[in-house]
């Protein structure tokens, strides 16, 4: 009994030294991003369209964009995986006089610059990215090197304060042309398609949801790190839906937004202005059984029914490890190694 008894200690022991060790030493959680003004003021990384959206209700009345004009604001990340973040894992964003998330440049075009008017999302938006790396501005270095002139690629990302095709539409209407744009691109990301789209095809579990009831009643750190960590492998070998009977089952928003883009389109074209629509793929299972795939087939069946130039990026993803594309594990939108993708499609597209 009394060897028995002290190997049950010794065991008792030898796991409550793991267990501490573990707490100790071990992975810690990723504490959510956030986003900080000059103010210093905090809010979750999910309240960014309206972190940034100009507090005038609608489309702002003279021609600029719907962000806070001369805004100066940081998106910040716990312990970011790249290095371009600075040592309070920070990103700096500079918003211009025009409310564009760019250098400063005048509304009336300069004789002999060809300009290329961008609207999207936070794809476009380059959320995570400096501005320098987003696809906007690469793909303005790409265009004055081939073009051999000056160039001006305006990044309206969160056009006009909206997040979607039926409130970009009315900003396009209202003032894209003041700005004199060569060509309109419409960078989509496909919950442009319908809000219900995920940017991950299978639920994520580092926070501890999707892993069901706890093992041991969730005492034990070690224990659930294991567990988070089991469930996920078992996600990630399994080949999720493809989420484009999303759109079959319910199509009432895909409709109201070709709708959108049916009248951005004709707008355009009436000014004698091209329009590219570039399909941004989702960073999630970039191989056989993209989820995706269904929503990239019925944007590309709209825009050859409406006769809209389009370029689907997906085929330079295919293949890639998804998450050596992300911002950082708790924020999926593309870094600087994806937003140089979607420039090198869009330039070789304009090229041809």
């Amino acid at each position: 009994m009394r060897r028995l008894f002290a190997v049950l200690a010794a065991t008792l022991c030898a796991v409550l030294a793991v267990e501490f060790g573990f707490r100790a030493l071990g992975p810690r959680p990723y504490r959510r991003p956030v986003l900080r003004d000059e103010t210093d003021r905090v809010v979750d990384l999910g309240e960014v369209i309206a972190f940034f959206r100009d507090d005038e209700a609608g489309v702002p009345a003279e021609p600029r964009n719907g962000i806070k004009p001369g805004f100066h604001a940081r998106f910040c990340y716990d312990r970011p995986r790249w290095d371009y973040f600075d040592a309070d894992g920070c990103v700096e964003v500079s918003i211009n006089s025009l409310g564009f998330r760019d250098e400063e440049f005048p509304l009336a075009k300069p004789e002999g610059e060809w300009r290329v008017l961008a609207i999207g999302d936070s794809f476009t938006f380059a959320q995570g990215c400096r501005a320098e790396d987003g696809w906007t501005e690469v793909l303005e270095d790409l265009l004055r090197a081939r073009r051999g002139g000056a160039v001006q690629v305006m990044n309206a990302g969160f056009t006009g304060g909206g997040s979607w095709p039926q409130e970009y539409a009315p900003w396009v209407l209202a003032h894209a042309l003041a700005f004199q744009p060569d060509l309109v691109i419409y960078g989509m990301c496909l919950n442009d398609v319908d809000r219900r789209v995920p940017m991950l095809a299978w639920e994520k579990v580092w926070d501890g949801s999707a892993v069901g009831e706890p093992w041991l009643g969730g005492c034990s750190a070690l224990l659930n790190y294991v567990q988070r960590r089991r469930k996920q492998a078992q996600l990630f070998e399994t080949r999720p839906p493809d989420i484009g009977a999303l759109i079959e089952a319910d199509p009432a928003p895909w409709s109201a937004n070709q709708d959108a883009l049916r009248a951005i389109h004709g707008h355009l074209s009436a000014a004698g202005v091209p329009f590219l629509i570039a399909v941004f793929p989702m960073l999630s299972v970039l191989g056989d059984g993209y989820p995706y795939a269904g929503l990239h087939a019925a944007v590309a069946r709209f825009c050859a029914e409406e006769g809209i130039d389009t370029v689907d990026l997906y085929p330079r993803f295919k293949g890639l490890r998804d998450r050596d594309l992300w911002v950082h594990p708790f924020d999926q939108h593309p870094n600087p190694v994806a937003q140089r993708l979607f420039a090198l499609g869009i330039d070789e597209h304009l090229a041809r």
